[in-house]
C-alpha cells in the first residue's frame, strides 16, 4: 500500500485580484509538504484512513496566509489537521486586491 494525497481545484472560485490558476499553482507548490504530513500521521495510527479536509484561509494584501482554519474534516487525526494548518500558513499568494477568503478541498487517498 503507498499513500497518496490529491489536491483538487474543482469548486475554487476565482477571486478579485486572485486568479483560479494562482491558487490552484501555490497548493501544488505546497501539496509535496502535504502528502508529508499525511504520511508522517498514516505511520503513527494503526488503521490508516482516507477522507477529505477543507481548509479555509484568507489572503492579504501582501500574498501572505491570514487565519487558516479546517471547517470540514472527515479524517479526525489532530497531527495532520495542525501540520496542514501549519503548511498552509507558510504559503505566500500573490497579492490579493482586497482581503480573499479561499477554501479548499484536500482529499487524502490511500492505493494498494
Amino acid at each position: 500500500t503507498h499513500m497518496a494525497f490529491a489536491a483538487r481545484i474543482s469548486g475554487v472560485p476565482s477571486l478579485p485580484g486572485l486568479s483560479r490558476d494562482a491558487i490552484h499553482q501555490v497548493v501544488s507548490q505546497g501539496s509535496g509538504r502535504i502528502r508529508i504530513c499525511y504520511e508522517r500521521e498514516l505511520l503513527s495510527t494503526t488503521r490508516p484512513q482516507e477522507g477529505q479536509m477543507v481548509v479555509r484561509w484568507q489572503v492579504d494584501r501582501s500574498g501572505r496566509v491570514v487565519d487558516p482554519a479546517v471547517i470540514r474534516d472527515s479524517l479526525g487525526l489532530p497531527g495532520l489537521k495542525a501540520c496542514v494548518l501549519a503548511q498552509v500558513q507558510s504559503w505566500v499568494f500573490p497579492p490579493c486586491t482586497a482581503r480573499c477568503d479561499v477554501t479548499y478541498p484536500f482529499e487524502f487517498l490511500l492505493h494498494s
